[in-house]
């Protein structure tokens, strides 16, 4: 189906009852027969990925089961990239994190690592930290947007309830989009969105959809330069506390 509908990357159906050997038993049957059918009627040419899926990683007492299960399907191949999933879902943010420093680093280094449904601002700048290349929580920048959010390298700015400040800035001016650049004012951004035009939103999203490719293309310039660490201390020091 994922094959038929164009998908660049086509994901193994993953089995989300965490950490149990049951259902990582049913993970690598899932895993050989996505493979499987993959190869038998070149379902995944070229131009689509298949991507592989460590799924239960989200608390300390799953980690070593996780290990092992990244290591069967290491060992088998066939995959263009894996994942990791299970992050996210409720356990604390710094045992994420911790865990995913157990974890994402021994993934296969040669294929693309991807963590799934993850992330705000600070897990980005974390995950690739641990070698993640790819995250997705996809709705975060427009959602939040919706919401009256807009993300900065300082604070997250709200405009629900008049939040978003006054003045004549504009929210970053950094940020090189339509909302900042064009010179777009906090002020005249906080009556769009107590006024309800939906003018703000379409703004918003674009800003937020900005800012995090152009905080992914500092974070790829500081690896480069081999200053990883200070760029991501400079970040979250930039971020108010809880803000992302």
């Amino acid at each position: 189906m994922q094959a038929r509908l164009g998908a660049d990357i086509q994901m193994q159906l993953d089995v989300c009852r965490r950490g149990t050997r049951r259902a990582r038993r049913r993970g690598r049957r899932v895993a050989h027969h996505a493979v499987g059918e993959a190869r038998a009627r070149d379902a995944a040419p070229s131009d689509q990925a298949l991507f592989g899926i460590v799924q239960g990683a989200c608390s300390r007492t799953y980690a070593s089961l996780s290990r092992r299960a990244r290591g069967a399907r290491v060992a088998r191949g066939g995959f263009d990239g894996l994942a990791l999933g299970g992050f996210s879902v409720g356990e604390p943010i710094a045992q994420m994190y911790e865990t995913l420093g157990e974890v994402a680093h021994r993934l296969d280094a040669e294929r693309p690592r991807y963590l799934m449904g993850v992330g705000t601002p600070r897990d980005l700048v974390e995950a690739i930290e641990h070698g993640v290349d790819i995250c997705s929580n996809c709705v975060l920048p427009t959602r939040n947007a919706r919401n009256g959010q807009a993300l900065t390298r300082h604070r997250t700015h709200r405009a629900q309830a008049g939040a978003l400040p006054r003045g004549p800035a504009p929210i970053d001016d950094a940020v090189r989009v339509r909302a900042c650049a064009s010179g777009f004012s906090r002020a005249y951004l906080r009556h769009l969105y107590l006024a309800g035009e939906i003018l703000v939103l379409r703004l918003l999203s674009l800003h937020n959809l900005h800012y995090y490719g152009e905080l992914v293309a500092a974070a790829r310039e500081a690896i480069v330069a081999n200053g990883y660490a200070a760029f991501k201390k400079a970040a979250i020091d930039g971020w108010s506390e809880g803000a992302v």
